[in-house]
């Protein structure tokens, strides 16, 4: 019986209240071999985080409850490490705060809808420079 540890996965959190967007999103990951947790509130996402450790997480700006820029935020208080593992997506880049966020972060931005050999490359660029 062979008790060695398997191949790692990737590990991959989607923050996004479009529900639609999140199914979308870890079918795809999960096409490529990742695994993909989801959560569609940033509350719901601050808490997964505050447990478990990821190697990229894909983060909405604009959510109901806490928008993207206060959980990057927050994600930057409880584990700094993972704010280099942060990919936003975004509808929205034409705001002068969003904007003004964009620059400060350099968090790579993929606007919606999501280009799928962009993401792609992003996560394989993040996953790279761990």
């Amino acid at each position: 019986m062979n008790n060695l540890p398997g191949p790692v996965k990737i590990k991959g959190l989607v923050v996004d209240d479009e529900k639609i967007i999140l199914i979308y999103l870890k079918r795809l990951l999960s096409t490529w071999g990742y695994v993909a947790d989801t959560a569609n509130t940033s509350q719901e996402a601050i808490e997964i985080i505050k447990k478990r450790d990821y190697d990229f997480i894909m983060l909405d700006i604009r959510m109901p409850d806490i928008n993207g820029e206060q959980l990057y935020n927050m994600i930057a208080e409880v584990k700094p490490y993972l704010v280099n593992r942060i990919i936003i997506i975004t509808g929205d880049i034409s705001n002068k705060s969003t904007a003004s966020f964009f620059k400060e972060t350099k968090a790579p931005i993929l606007t919606k809808p999501i280009d799928s050999g962009k993401l792609k490359d992003t996560i394989d660029k993040i996953i790279s420079n761990q």
